[in-house]
């Protein structure tokens, strides 16, 4: 299957979405199917052998956020260029290229899942003016968030449609100490 990942961050910089995807896209590509990812970072065009799209353009200074229509003309043709039977939208506190992309996806009818990573507990007002501008409670699009409680905190951007809460994963075995495995299979 082709996937397209999209996220406003993603590695060189580092945090929780950047780290999730990067795994993800690793851990897809070894079941194989076709991963990229489009991001709003500047930085290498593959990270471990995945294919980064780095949209151009400014960014707001200090934050790195995407501001401008060209950002976003850029996003658009990404998605649609690539032949993507799925597209899967990560989404943080302030992610402008994301909720492009799950609006783009709405608006063109293409299959997308949008994880949320983060708690929008404030957000109501700014999540309600979404959903009445882009029909986000009507879409297709699956919703997923890492916990109940970030998927709780959907509730005025999805009203009564279902959040599929899937933890963030973990390799425990990056975080063993040498010989704790067999300390621990001893016992």
């Amino acid at each position: 299957m082709k996937i397209a990942l999209v996220s406003d961050w993603f590695v060189p910089r580092l945090g929780g979405i950047e780290l999730q995807m990067r795994d993800l896209a690793l851990a897809l590509r070894e079941r194989g199917h076709e991963v990229r990812v489009i991001c709003g970072v500047p930085g290498e065009a593959q990270v471990d052998g995945i294919p980064v799209e780095r949209l151009p353009g400014p960014r707001l200074p200090g934050f790195g956020i995407a501001f401008t229509p060209a950002v976003f003309a850029a996003l658009r043709a990404a998605i649609d260029a690539g032949g993507d039977e799925v597209v899967h939208v990560h989404c943080g506190n302030v992610a402008p290229i994301a909720h492009h992309a799950v609006q783009h996806c709405i608006h063109r009818g293409i299959p997308a899942v949008a994880t949320f990573h983060s708690v929008l507990k404030y957000y109501d007002l700014p999540l309600m003016a979404l959903n009445a501008l882009h029909g986000y409670a009507r879409s297709a699009v699956r919703f997923s968030a890492v916990s109940t409680v970030a998927g709780a905190a959907l509730r005025p951007l999805l009203g009564d449609r279902a959040v599929t809460a899937i933890p963030n994963g973990i390799d425990l075995a990056w975080w063993r100490r040498p010989g704790d495995f067999a300390s621990s299979s001893s016992r």
